[in-house]
């Protein structure tokens, strides 16, 4: 028996079709420590490298996303408030997404916001901003202008 382990022990074993030789990286990393994909075989740096440029893009492509959004939403309130809604953010109490309010282009479409508005204010007549007239507060006492009673005027008989 020792002379068939020595046997086994100096032939090297049989490659298995359509597997590839491991091949050691010139900095001396061992097969087993390289980046495999989803089936086990082993990914060159170039493709790891490509992975990691595809990771950094699509996680700034999110972030940019996440920008767009949060100013594409500060424009939808401000459009809401200015068609009638007393708080511009009720928009989104209603069902209104980002995705209802953006035009063909992508940019939010004020006829869309402005509808959505009108809508919401026939049914929730309480939402709309309360429109207060004209106080005449600041104008400097123009609004109700009398005229100034002098000390000739008081001494004159028959007023």
């Amino acid at each position: 028996m020792e002379a068939s382990t020595a046997t086994t022990a100096e032939t090297p074993p049989e490659p298995v079709e359509g597997a590839t030789a491991p091949e050691s990286t010139s900095e001396g990393t061992a097969p087993e420590t390289r980046e495999r994909d989803e089936s086990g075989r082993l990914l060159s740096r170039e493709a790891a490298r490509y992975r990691t440029q595809l990771r950094e893009v699509e996680a700034e492509r999110d972030q940019l996303r996440e920008q767009l959004d949060r100013h594409q939403r500060i424009e939808v309130e401000r459009l809401a408030g200015g068609a009638g809604l007393a708080v511009g953010a009720d928009v989104w109490t209603f069902g209104a997404t980002l995705d209802t309010l953006r035009g063909e282009d992508g940019s939010i479409d004020a006829e869309t916001v402005t509808g959505l508005v009108r809508e919401i204010i026939q049914n929730r007549p309480g939402l709309r901003d309360p429109k207060i007239g004209d106080l005449g507060a600041g104008r400097g006492g123009t609004a109700a202008m009398t005229p100034k009673v002098g000390l000739s005027q008081l001494l004159k008989p028959g007023r």
